[in-house]
């Protein structure tokens, strides 16, 4: 073996080591690429679902005020209750119902990117929603059409009619059951997306 048959080997072992540095640069790099994109992905899902879901949370609380603006219902006649108690909670349910909406299509990405982690929380929040719908029905029934059966099935389970109030009327400071299932239920759909949202 000659000198130039040392050098070419030298040079084909020296091109051998720079291309297998250069694949493991590339894999390094592409590998570091999909990590960062993840996260973006993870932090602007989750970013995206707190909004919503601020917006439901406030949305609720606005619904469930205890002051009640009558301007809008003042041409109603005295026999317009019932149609008085509909407009009064269907202008509240409007923006709860568009907050739900927004809410549910950003939970359908947030499940698909989380999983079972958030899923849970996911349905206890449009729960929320659902419940407050149902107490707003149940009130407009009792104070429109109360039967016999329901006056009489609340008289027997005075806790039941307070629990109906309680879901449609926040109490001042929030210290009645449902808002603090709300606040719950947010404050741990938060904590569990936390690190989503630092990791970006």
């Amino acid at each position: 073996m000659n000198t130039l048959d040392i050098v070419a080997i030298t040079k084909d072992i020296i091109v051998s080591i720079c291309a297998l540095g250069s694949l493991g640069l590339a894999i390094y790099g592409v590998n570091n690429w999909l990590r960062e994109m993840k996260g973006k992905t993870n932090f602007e899902a989750a970013k995206t679902l707190m909004i919503s879901t601020y917006r439901f949370r406030d949305s609720v609380a606005d619904a469930r005020r205890i002051i009640i603006d009558y301007s809008n219902l003042k041409d109603m006649q005295p026999s317009d209750t019932e149609k008085e108690w509909i407009a009064l909670f269907d202008r509240r349910w409007q923006p709860v119902a568009t907050a739900l909406q927004e809410f549910s299509a950003q939970s359908i990405e947030a499940e698909v990117l989380f999983g079972s982690e958030v899923k849970d929380l996911l349905e206890q929040i449009k729960l929320i929603g659902l419940h407050l719908k149902q107490g707003m029905l149940s009130t407009i029934e009792y104070h429109t059409n109360p039967t016999a059966d329901l006056i009489e099935f609340y008289a027997k389970n005075p806790e039941v009619l307070q629990q109906l109030r309680d879901t449609v009327v926040a109490h001042p400071n929030n210290k009645d059951a449902f808002s603090q299932d709300i606040n719950r239920t947010v404050k741990e759909l938060e904590r569990l997306l936390k690190n989503h949202l630092k990791n970006s």
